[in-house]
C-alpha cells in the first residue's frame, strides 16, 4: 500500500512539472559567486507614458565597499510610438545580494544572484490598486518564489511587528529569566503564525524566522543594560548561566536567512563575531558557501587599515577566494607600493623611549627633546576610526605648519606591532610607541577616559590645552600659533 502510494505521488509530481506548474523554493539556496553580473529582464505592463523614465538598482559594490546605483532606460518602440515598458539593467554582483529596484514612488526589495538574468514583471494595473487579489510585482529565475513573497509579505513579515521593540517600562522588573520567558513567548507565537501560512514558500518562511532569532538575539543581548539604565543601578544584572543556551542550539547565523537579511551579506561575519563572543563566547558559526565572502572582507577590512596581507594569506586569497581574489589583490599591491614609496621618501620617524619612565616623568621625558617650538602630542590608535579621520582633517594645517611646529603621535600596545608600522609611514611626524602602563598613565594624566585627545604645548614646554576628541583645524592651528 505503502509503495502504490509512493508512486501515485511520484506520477503526480511529473504531472505537475510536465505542465509547466510553479515548483515552490523550499529553501533558500546557497550564495552563488560569479564574475558575470545579474540581469533584470524586465516589462512595466500598461505603461503608457512618454516620459524618459528609468528603473533603479541600489546594490552595495564589492569593489568600491560603497553603495551604488544602476539604471534600465524603460524602451520605446519608435519615436513616434509610446514606450513598450521593457527594460533591461546589468548589476555587477560578485555573489548573491539584496538589491533595491525602484520605479516611480516603489521600491522592491529582492534577491539576486550574479550570472543570472531574472525575468521581472510589473502590472501597472495592479501597481496602486488597493486590496489587489493578484500581486503586481512578480519575478522569474531560482529565486523567483523568494522573491515573489519578499515583494508581497515582507510587510506583513516585518520582524518588529513579530517581536516588538522591548517595552523597558513594563519589563524593567523583571528577571532575565522573566524577560526571557516574555520574549520567547513572543517568538513563539510569531513562528507558529508563520509556519501555518501556506500562502508562503519555505525559503521565505526560513528568512523570516531567521529574522525572528535575530531579533530574540540582540533583545537578549540589550536587555540587561537597558534595565540597567531604567533602574539607575551601577552595574546590569548577571547573565544566567544558561540565558544564552537556546542560541547554541539555533545557531541563527547558520543559514542563508540571516545572511540574506543584512542590507548588505557582508555585515554578517562581522556580527556573528561580535554577537558569538559577547553571548556564547565563541563566534557563532556562518554557512560553509559564505566562506570565501566571509574571508574576502576580513582581508579586505586589514588591507583598509593600511596592514598588507602577508605571503600565506595572499596564498590563501588565491585558493580560498577564486572570485574575489583579483579586487583583493589588487588593493594589497596598491597598499605595498604606496607604504614602500612613503619609506623611500621618509617624513615619519620611530623614536625610541624609556620603558622604565613611570608617572609625570613620562610626558616631562616626552617633550622635553621639542622645546623652541609649538608642540602637538596626539594620542591615538591603530584601530581608531576617529582617530584616523582627524589625521586627514588636519593635513592642510600641518603642511601650513610644517618646520614650524612638531607633531608627535603616541600609542601603545592595544596598537597591533605590525598594524602600526604599515599604517605610520602614512603619519608623517615622529611615532612613539609605549607600554601599556605608561600609555594608561599618560591618560590618566591629562584626565582621558578615550582617544583621540590631543595635547598642545607651546615653544617652552608648558601645557597650553587639552582636548578629548578633535577640537577642528581653526582652534588646534590658533593655539599652535599663539
Amino acid at each position: 500500500m505503502n509503495a502504490m502510494k509512493q508512486i501515485l505521488t511520484l506520477c503526480a509530481l511529473i504531472c505537475t512539472l510536465s505542465l509547466g506548474a510553479k515548483v515552490r523554493l523550499m529553501e533558500l539556496p546557497e550564495m552563488v559567486y560569479s564574475t558575470q553580473p545579474a540581469v533584470i529582464n524586465g516589462v512595466i505592463k500598461g505603461y503608457t507614458t512618454t516620459n524618459k523614465e528609468a528603473v533603479v538598482v541600489r546594490y552595495y559594490d564589492f569593489d568600491s565597499q560603497s553603495q551604488q546605483t544602476v539604471n534600465g532606460a524603460i524602451s520605446t518602440i519608435s519615436p513616434s510610438k509610446p514606450a513598450d515598458g521593457t527594460f533591461t539593467i546589468s548589476v555587477p554582483l560578485k555573489h548573491t545580494d539584496r538589491v533595491e529596484v525602484m520605479f516611480r514612488d516603489k521600491t522592491f526589495v529582492i534577491l539576486l544572484n550574479p550570472g543570472e538574468e531574472i525575468p521581472m514583471t510589473v502590472d501597472m494595473k495592479l501597481l496602486y490598486q488597493a486590496g489587489a487579489k493578484k500581486p503586481a510585482v512578480t519575478f522569474g529565475g531560482t529565486l523567483a518564489d523568494f522573491n515573489d513573497d519578499f515583494v508581497q509579505y515582507s510587510g506583513i513579515y516585518d520582524s518588529a511587528a513579530g517581536i516588538p521593540n522591548i517595552d523597558i517600562e513594563k519589563t524593567k522588573d523583571m528577571t532575565l529569566d522573566q524577560f526571557k520567558h516574555h520574549l520567547f513567548t513572543q517568538y513563539q507565537a510569531a513562528a507558529k503564525k508563520l509556519n501555518e501560512d501556506k500562502r508562503l514558500c519555505g525559503a521565505f518562511k526560513q528568512y523570516v524566522n531567521a529574522t525572528y532569532q535575530y531579533r530574540v538575539l540582540s533583545q537578549l543581548y540589550s536587555f540587561p543594560r537597558q534595565q540597567q539604565a531604567a533602574l539607575g543601578k551601577q552595574e546590569p544584572t548577571p547573565v544566567p548561566d544558561n540565558y544564552y543556551s537556546e542560541l547554541k542550539e539555533w545557531e541563527p547565523f547558520n543559514n542563508y536567512g540571516i545572511v540574506y537579511a543584512f542590507v548588505t551579506a557582508s555585515q554578517a561575519a562581522n556580527i556573528a563575531r561580535a554577537f558569538g563572543q559577547s553571548t556564547i563566547g565563541q563566534p557563532f558559526t556562518t554557512p560553509k558557501g559564505y566562506e570565501q565572502l566571509s574571508k574576502a572582507y576580513i582581508y579586505r577590512a586589514s588591507i583598509t587599515n593600511g596592514i598588507p596581507l602577508k605571503d600565506e594569506q595572499v596564498a590563501d586569497v588565491e585558493s580560498s577566494c577564486p572570485v574575489l581574489k583579483e579586487i583583493i589583490l589588487k588593493e594589497n599591491a596598491k597598499l605595498v607600493a604606496h607604504i614602500e614609496e612613503n619609506r623611500r621618501n621618509p617624513q615619519y620617524f620611530v623614536k625610541d623611549f624609556d620603558p622604565t619612565l613611570e608617572g609625570e616623568d613620562i610626558f616631562k621625558a616626552l617633550i622635553a627633546p621639542y622645546k623652541g617650538k609649538p608642540l602637538l602630542v596626539d594620542f591615538w590608535a591603530t584601530w581608531c576610526g576617529p582617530c584616523k579621520a582627524a589625521m586627514k582633517t588636519i593635513l592642510p594645517v600641518k603642511e601650513e605648519l610644517k618646520g614650524k611646529v612638531n607633531f608627535i603621535y603616541l600609542t601603545g600596545p592595544t596598537s597591533p606591532k605590525d598594524a602600526w608600522e604599515a599604517q605610520i609611514p602614512d603619519i608623517h611626524g615622529d611615532h612613539y610607541y609605549v607600554t601599556a602602563e605608561q600609555y594608561s598613565a599618560l591618560l590618566k594624566q591629562f584626565e582621558s577616559q578615550g582617544i583621540p585627545t590631543y595635547v598642545v604645548v607651546d615653544k617652552d614646554g608648558n601645557i597650553v590645552n587639552k582636548h578629548i576628541g578633535y577640537p577642528g583645524n581653526d582652534v588646534i592651528k590658533e593655539e599652535l600659533t599663539k
